[in-house]
C-alpha cells in the first residue's frame, strides 16, 4: 500500500512512501489520560511523581554488577532510506561488544519496580527465565540504538522497561579506554501524556531563556552587530527546534513528523538534563545540540572550541565533554555559534542584506543559519550565491547539489517542524486546554 505524506516545504515535492508496519499499540493521549485497551491508567507518571519513581529505579539498579566482554560480535539491521520519493530498505552492518545491562521493569497496573539483568549478544537479547524482551523497530528500521533503544516486554504481560543501567565502552580507535555505567529512562509511549509532552516543551523553553539571560548578564557583544548583545538578536524559535533537528531521524520525521518530535520530547521529559548527554554522532559531535571538539590532524577548532575562543567572556565550560553535554551551556554555545555565522553572512553579503533578511524573511534566515550550523558556512554561502528559487536545493554547474545530503535533510526536517509549529505547539495546546498529542 502506498500513502502520500506532506510536502517538505515550498519548492519541494511530495513524497510517496510505502506504508510501514507499525509494531505495538498506538497510544492515543487526551486530557492527560492514556487510552489503553487493556491496562488501567493508574500507573501513569505525572511530572510530580516522575522524580520519585526515577530515583527508586536508579537506586534499585545501582548495585547491579554488569559484565562487558572484550570481543565484538557482528550483526545487521534493516534500515530505511528515502530515494526518489520512495522508502527503500537495506541491510546495514554493525558490531558491538557482548555486554550485560540492568533493567528496571515497571508493572503497569501496580507501579511496582523489579530489576533484572539481560545480555546483548550481537542483535540477540538473552533474558532471565520468565521474561521475554524484544526491541521495538522504529519507522526507520532502527532497533538497537544504545541508550535510545526502545524495549518492549512480551512476557510477563502489562510490564515495560522503565529504566536501564548501561555500560558505555569508551574507545579511541581500536583501543579500549574504559567503561562508564550510565542509568537512563528509555522512551516508551505508554508513559507519555499531554501534560508530560507539554512539560518537556516547557523545559526546552526554560533552558533557552536561562541561557539567553546568562549571555545578557555577561553583556556578550554580537560579532555580527557589535553595538548589540547576542541575547537580543535572534528569537527563541530558532533555538527551540534545534535539539529536535539534531536528535530526530530524517526518515522517521518525513513519515511521522509529530511522532518524531514526541519521541524527543518524551526522552527530555523522562531524563531532563541527562537526556542526550551520551549522544555521539559519527562525526564525534556530542550532546543534545551536537557540538564538536578540535578535529583533524592539524588540530582545527571544532564548533565548541571555536565559540569558546571567539567569545571568551561568555563563560562557557572549559572541558569539551562536560560543556557539550550540559543543556544550558551548550544552548548558550548554540546562540553564540548562530551569531558567529551571522557575522559571516554580514561579511559576505553586507549588513543591510542581513538586517533585511532577519526582518522580512525570518523563516529563510532560520534555514540559512540552521544549514550553517549543520554543514558549515562554505556550502551554505555557495548555495545562496547560486540564485536558485529554492536555495536549499541549489546545484552547481555540473548538476550536483551544493549542500551536502545531511544538510538538505536537516532543511527538510526544519520545514516540516515549522509547518506543524513544532515542538512548541505541544506547550501552547496544553496551555489553551486542547489536545496536544496526535497521530499522523
Amino acid at each position: 500500500m502506498l500513502i502520500a505524506i506532506g510536502a517538505l516545504g515550498a519548492g519541494m515535492a511530495f513524497f510517496v512512501v510505502q506504508e510501514l508496519p507499525v509494531e505495538g499499540r498506538i497510544v492515543a493521549i487526551e486530557n492527560d489520560q492514556a487510552l489503553l485497551a487493556s491496562v488501567p491508567p493508574l500507573w501513569m507518571l505525572t511530572p510530580e511523581t516522575l522524580d520519585a519513581k526515577r530515583a527508586e529505579a536508579f537506586k534499585l539498579l545501582e548495585p547491579l554488577e554488569l559484565k562487558v566482554s572484550t570481543k565484538k560480535f557482528s550483526y545487521t539491521e534493516r534500515r530505511a532510506s528515502l530515494r526518489d520519493g520512495m522508502v527503500g530498505f537495506r541491510d546495514e552492518p554493525f558490531s558491538d561488544y557482548e555486554r550485560e545491562f540492568g533493567l528496571a521493569v515497571l508493572d503497569l497496573p501496580s507501579g511496582e519496580l523489579k530489576t533484572i539483568t539481560i545480555t546483548k549478544h550481537g542483535a540477540q537479547l538473552v533474558a532471565p527465565s520468565g521474561y521475554t524482551i524484544d526491541i521495538t523497530e522504529r519507522g526507520s528500521g532502527i532497533r538497537w540504538n544504545g541508550l535510545g533503544t526502545q524495549f518492549r516486554v512480551l512476557e510477563p504481560e502489562h510490564q515495560i522497561v522503565f529504566a536501564l543501567k548501561y555500560p558505555i565502552v569508551h574507545e579511541k580507535g581500536t583501543r579500549r579506554l574504559g567503561i562508564e555505567y550510565f542509568t537512563y529512562l528509555p522512551y516508551h509511549p505508554d508513559v507519555m501524556s499531554q501534560g508530560a509532552l507539554s512539560n518537556a516543551a516547557g523545559y526546552v523553553r526554560t533552558v533557552i531563556g536561562t541561557a539567553r539571560e546568562d549571555l545578557r548578564q555577561r553583556q556578550v557583544r554580537s560579532k555580527a552587530f557589535p553595538e548589540k548583545l547576542v541575547a537580543d538578536i535572534l528569537p527563541d524559535s530558532y533555538f527551540e527546534r534545534l535539539p529536535f533537528l539534531e536528535q530526530s531521524d530524517y526518515v522517521e520525521t518525513v513519515i511521522n513528523t509529530r511522532g518524531a518530535v514526541q519521541r524527543v520530547l518524551g526522552l527530555l521529559y523522562l531524563n531532563s538534563e541527562k537526556a542526550f548527554t551520551q549522544t555521539v554522532s559519527k562525526a564525534k559531535a556530542i550532546g543534545w545540540v551536537q557540538f564538536t571538539d578540535n578535529t583533524g590532524s592539524k588540530g582545527q577548532l571544532g564548533t565548541y572550541s571555536g565559540v569558546r575562543k571567539d567569545f571568551p567572556d561568555a563563560g562557557l565550560v572549559s572541558d569539551f565533554r562536560t560543556g557539550a553535554s550540559d543543556h544550558q551551556n551548550s544552548m548558550k554555545a548554540a546562540m553564540l555559534l548562530h551569531d558567529k555565522n551571522l557575522a559571516k553572512l554580514v561579511a559576505e553579503f553586507g549588513r543591510e542584506f542581513v538586517e533585511q533578511l532577519l526582518k522580512e524573511r525570518p523563516e529563510q534566515a532560520e534555514e540559512i543559519l540552521a544549514a550553517m550550523y549543520n554543514g558549515g558556512d562554505k556550502h551554505t554561502i555557495r548555495a545562496l550565491h547560486a540564485g536558485a528559487s529554492d536555495w536549499a536545493q541549489a546545484q552547481d554547474t555540473k548538476g550536483k547539489f551544493i549542500l551536502p545530503s545531511e544538510t538538505r535533510q536537516f532543511m527538510a526536517k526544519l520545514r516540516l517542524f515549522r509547518e506543524g509549529d513544532l515542538p512548541m505547539s505541544y506547550l501552547m495546546s496544553h496551555l489553551n486546554g486542547s489536545p496536544a498529542v496526535q497521530t499522523n
